[in-house]
């Protein structure tokens, strides 16, 4: 890869990163703030779901905030044709955070079915930011050996 092209990548990738940030901040208080009125729209027969609902969509808008950090990660060494990177972070994301997560809440801390939405939550956000700093350090050390 030239120079020239991989300071473009990277340029491209932070500020991907930044308008993904803001998006999702944004759309993370939304659902935050009117989970009840979405909540509605999920359980129009069934009134007694609109707080389980609105509890949910709370506590995910949380996982939502660092989407776009394990999309662009992910999507970046697709791009790089390092396909087997992004299915290593997908899968530690999925597989070990979430999964270890949800545990330790549901079941060592016995939050139930809220402590499966903490962990899936929590152990996205762990993952999706673990798939970031490599991907930092990955594009960092590609323009070191560069030089």
């Amino acid at each position: 890869m030239a120079l020239e092209n991989l300071k473009k990548l990277i340029t491209t990738y932070n500020y991907s990163v930044k308008f993904g940030l803001s998006i999702s901040i944004i759309s993370s208080i939304i659902i935050f703030v009117f989970a009840p009125q979405i909540a509605m729209i999920f359980s129009y027969s069934e009134t007694n779901l609109i707080p389980a609902i609105s509890d949910f969509l709370r506590i995910l808008s949380i996982f939502c905030i660092a989407l776009p950090l394990g999309i662009l990660s992910s999507s970046t060494f697709q791009g790089l044709g390092k396909a087997f990177i992004s299915l290593t972070l997908t899968i530690q994301r999925a597989l070990v955070f979430e999964i270890i997560f949800m545990y330790i809440f549901a079941f060592v801390l016995n939050m139930g079915t809220a402590g499966i939405w903490w962990g899936l939550s929590l152990g996205g956000l762990v993952g999706y930011l673990v798939s970031y700093i490599y991907t930092k350090i990955y594009l960092r050390e590609i323009k070191k050996s560069l030089y």
